[in-house]
């Protein structure tokens, strides 16, 4: 769930060192699922050429939308947020997007909007909110808009034209929100980086699943400076198997067998190394000296 907090100071950072996007396969954080991809694109600065942007992937089958592209970006990533607008039978317009950038798990603008568990927030349109100092957030509809631009995967960015809930995607399509001050309809996202997915307890290596390479960086580092700890073991034994396509939490018996395999291998090794000294010792010639 995401945490919210109350206040309110503008403060637009760079965003945190992370994989260039040049294509689908360069992007980290999915959410759906389906036969058909997209990519959603997110410039808190449309007007700079320097700042980057944030990408998000989508999967779906049949028909989806602009407003389903995003909506599922929202839900998928704990750090991103959005203040949306119902316009009558035009759908929803977007107000504000925001990102918990320095990730600690604290977000608000300072018009107090709450957002809901999803990181969503249904209001009316509304112009000059704020973050917390170290987060993302822009938002505006007379002072500024989020402009939506679209593009095939080798063509140019183009102005959308319709809003994100009228706009139907296409396979292989991507989408970008960028924050505007003028109507020139001429800001895109630009300097892709891939959104980072969620961290997960019990991930010391990061892979984004809880297994038994986990605990052989535990393993390792516990104890060191600036290591794991003891209390970073039973972490790891709560969220075993979280993560990747393994959903279920395992039974008590897996995670021994997981310890089990480590330890045969560890002593498999350990023989190995005997038998290698053993033999090197044997065959080597003796060093005779002279009296």
């Amino acid at each position: 769930m995401k945490r919210l907090v109350l206040l309110l100071v503008l403060s637009h950072t760079s965003l945190p060192a992370s994989a260039t996007v040049s294509s689908f396969d360069d992007i980290r954080l999915w959410s759906g699922a389906g036969a058909y991809r997209a990519a959603l694109a997110i410039d808190w600065d449309g007007a700079s050429i320097a700042d980057e942007a944030l990408v998000w992937g989508f999967r779906w089958n049949g028909v989806a939308t602009g407003e389903d592209l995003l909506r599922s970006a929202i839900s998928a990533d704990p750090r991103l947020y959005a203040k949306l607008a119902g316009i009558g039978a035009n759908g929803a317009a977007v107000i504000g997007l925001g990102y918990d950038l320095n990730a600690d798990g604290q977000f608000a603008i300072s018009d107090q909007t709450l957002f809901d568990a999803h990181g969503l927030a249904m209001t009316a349109p509304s112009d000059g909110a704020t973050s917390l100092p170290g987060d993302l957030y822009s938002e505006g509809w007379e002072d500024g808009y989020w402009h939506y631009g679209v593009r095939s995967a080798a063509g140019a960015w183009q102005s959308s034209q319709v809003g994100a809930s009228s706009r139907v995607l296409s396979d292989g399509q991507w989408h970008g929100f960028a924050f505007a001050l003028t109507n020139n309809y001429d800001e895109f996202a630009m300097n892709l980086l891939a959104a980072e997915p969620p961290s997960l307890a019990g991930d010391f290596n990061h892979d984004q699943l809880v297994d038994v390479a986990d605990y052989t960086v535990w393993r390792d580092a516990v104890g060191m400076p600036d290591g794991l700890t003891p209390a970073d073991y039973d972490v790891w034994v709560a969220n075993f198997g979280t993560g990747g396509t393994a959903l279920s939490t395992p039974e008590p018996a897996t995670i021994v067998c997981a310890l089990l395999g480590i330890a045969a291998v560890a002593t498999n090794r350990n023989r190995h190394r005997s038998a290698r000294r053993s033999a090197a010792s044997s065959d080597s010639p003796r060093l005779v000296t002279s009296l």
